[in-house]
């Protein structure tokens, strides 16, 4: 059986369990401290990074699009389009997707103070616009089949229920397509096993110990959202 190395809250983790559980392959998950790393995760990821996969006979991977295409290609059926634009289109626009979890990250870790996290909260909507034009108006990001890139941005939009219960920003209330795909994606079965039961308790306590903006909204907001 594989094994996936992660953290609870890690939405690169998020990925790779979406994947599998899409495609039904049997894994074992085991979650670490990344505060507290074992001794045993820098031989097998160079980056000190998660997730990593480790296969039965010893081998392993590291990096999250690297598994993604691996599980992809050894199990039956694919998550990626077949033609050849359709597929690179995708991986562009996941990439794009991945930016807009580095500005999650910005607001997360680094903006300080109001005025830096107006600014990351207007580059993210900005994205989001972008992201609506792309749509055709279906479940998910294609039509209403689900692929790798749905399973992307699920950990994208996942913040956002989080980030919206302590502020008063409301990222998609403009956009119809991108409230859709949320909509579908926050209800598909894949999506819901790709964290733990207790993920928005857990979510808002590791943002309480940051240095962020975002961080002391919480003392805030009402008493059963609190850490």
């Amino acid at each position: 059986m594989l094994k996936i190395i992660g953290h609870n809250l890690c939405p690169y983790v998020q990925r790779v369990v979406i994947l599998m559980n899409e495609k039904n392959v049997p894994f074992e998950r085991i979650d670490i401290d990344l505060d507290n790393k074992p001794d045993w995760l820098a031989q097998y990821s160079p980056t000190g990074t998660v997730p990593l996969l480790l296969l039965p006979d010893g081998r392993s991977l590291f990096e999250s699009q690297v598994i993604s295409d691996y599980v992809d290609e050894i199990s039956m059926g694919s998550l990626q389009p077949t033609e050849s634009f359709e597929k690179a289109r995708h991986r562009a626009w996941g990439e794009f997707g991945t930016a807009m979890l580095n500005i999650i990250a910005k607001i997360i870790y680094q903006d300080t103070n109001e005025a830096s996290f107006d600014h990351s909260v207007a580059d993210l909507k900005r994205r989001l616009g972008i992201l609506e034009n792309q749509l055709k108006g279906g479940l998910y990001f294609t039509s209403d089949d689900f692929y790798f890139i749905d399973g992307i941005y699920a950990t994208v939009f996942r913040y956002f229920e989080t980030i919206q219960l302590v502020t008063s920003v409301r990222f998609l209330e403009d956009y119809t397509k991108l409230t859709v795909w949320y909509v579908n994606l926050q209800q598909r079965p894949s999506v819901i096993a790709a964290v733990p039961k207790e993920y928005r308790a857990l979510l808002l306590e590791f943002i309480s110990k940051k240095n962020s903006y975002l961080a002391r909204t919480l003392d805030q907001i009402e008493p059963e959202y609190s850490v």
